[in-house]
C-alpha cells in the first residue's frame, strides 16, 4: 500500500475514534458539536485522551477569535469541548463525580469544579490539598473560564473549592 493511501486511512480511522468518543456526548449537537469538531481536527487532535487544561485553553481562544461568531454565541460555545471532556470522563472519575454531586452545587459550578479535578487527574476528594487549591493553574483555569463577569465566575468557583474542603474535613481527610 502507498504511503499516501496509508496516512489516508490511519487518518480517516483517527477521525472515526473521536466521533464516536463525541458521540458519548448526546446533549451537544448541531453548530456548537460541529465547532467543536473544527478545532480538535484544525489542532491534529483525534482523541479526547488528548485534551488538557491547555488544550481547553487554547479552545477558549479559538473561540473568542472567531469572527463569524456573535457574542452569544461565543459566550455558549466557550464551555462545549467541556462539556465534552465531562461525558468522556465520567466513568473513569465516577467516585469523584458522586462526591461533587452529594455537595448539591448548582449545576454550572458543578461542572467547573468536576472539568478542573477531571483534568487535574484528581479521582477523589481527598486529593484536593492546599496546593490544589492555591495552586496558579488553577488561578489560570477560573481566569480563562470567564463568563459575563470574570469576578463572579471566580467567586462562585471559590465556593465549590471551599465547600470541597469542608467536605474533606468532615471526612476527616
Amino acid at each position: 500500500m502507498g504511503a499516501r493511501k496509508l496516512h489516508f486511512l490511519s487518518q480517516l480511522n483517527n477521525e472515526n475514534v473521536l466521533r464516536e468518543q463525541l458521540d458519548l456526548n448526546q446533549n451537544v449537537t448541531g453548530r456548537l458539536r460541529a465547532k467543536v469538531e473544527e478545532y480538535l481536527y484544525s489542532a491534529d487532535i483525534y482523541s479526547l485522551e488528548y485534551v488538557n487544561l491547555e488544550v481547553l485553553a487554547d479552545y477558549r481562544a479559538y473561540i473568542e477569535a472567531d469572527i463569524s461568531l456573535s457574542q452569544s454565541q461565543k459566550r455558549a460555545y466557550r464551555s462545549g469541548l467541556e462539556q465534552f471532556m465531562l461525558t468522556y470522563k465520567a466513568l473513569e472519575y465516577r467516585e469523584v463525580v458522586n462526591q461533587i454531586d452529594e455537595m448539591g452545587f448548582a449545576i454550572a459550578i458543578r461542572n467547573k469544579t468536576l472539568t478542573y479535578l477531571m483534568m487535574a487527574d484528581i479521582k477523589d476528594v481527598a486529593e484536593v490539598t492546599y496546593d490544589t487549591r492555591s495552586s496558579s493553574i488553577i488561578k489560570n483555569f477560573l481566569k480563562e473560564k470567564r463568563n459575563i463577569r470574570v469576578i463572579e465566575d471566580v467567586s462562585i468557583n471559590a465556593k465549590g473549592y471551599e465547600a470541597l474542603l469542608r467536605h474533606q474535613y468532615k471526612a476527616g481527610v
